[in-house]
């Protein structure tokens, strides 16, 4: 009986998540969900639950949807696939500053080997591993700023809904 929303917040320029009624984005975030996201998702009843809650949604159209499996396993017909990437080393400096501006108490290294850990699982996980799809487009945005990564983006579904 759960139930996932998505609230844009104004002030914050950002959808939150709403989790049975209750705004659950600060937890989410944080290292803790992080540091067990991996071993949950092998979890095969909950994959599935979590696939199903994500098609439902996906069902109101429009849909921009990020994870280690939407491409492969959630959305294999989507219109528009990107395979986004960083190296572990980037990615985890950009999470590593997105942890500290929220006040937690970690050092890089336990964030860097965190992420290396989550990867390892999650490509080596029997249950919808994490691979690109075929039909994505890759951006490696190691050196792309956000704004010039949402310019490409933005380029790629102006394309596409022109097609």
């Amino acid at each position: 009986k759960i139930t996932i929303n998505f609230v844009f917040n104004a002030e914050t320029k950002q959808s939150e998540t709403i989790l049975n009624g209750e705004n659950v984005e600060q937890i989410i975030r944080g290292f803790e969900v992080s540091d067990n996201v991996s071993i949950i998702a092998q979890i095969q009843q909950v994959r599935e639950k979590l696939i199903a809650l994500q098609q439902e949604i996906g069902k109101q159209g429009n849909v921009v949807m990020d994870g280690r499996d939407i491409g492969t396993k959630v959305f294999p017909d989507a219109k528009l696939k990107l395979f986004v990437t960083a190296s572990a080393e980037i990615r985890a400096q950009r999470r590593y500053d997105e942890l500290i501006e929220k006040k937690e108490k970690i050092t890089y290294k336990e964030v860097l080997d965190n992420l290396t850990q989550r990867d390892n699982h999650d490509t080596n996980r029997k249950i919808n591993p994490l691979f690109q799809a075929k039909d994505a487009i890759l951006i490696d945005n190691s050196e792309l700023s956000i704004q010039k990564q949402n310019a490409m983006i933005d380029d790629l579904i102006t394309t596409k809904l022109s097609e």
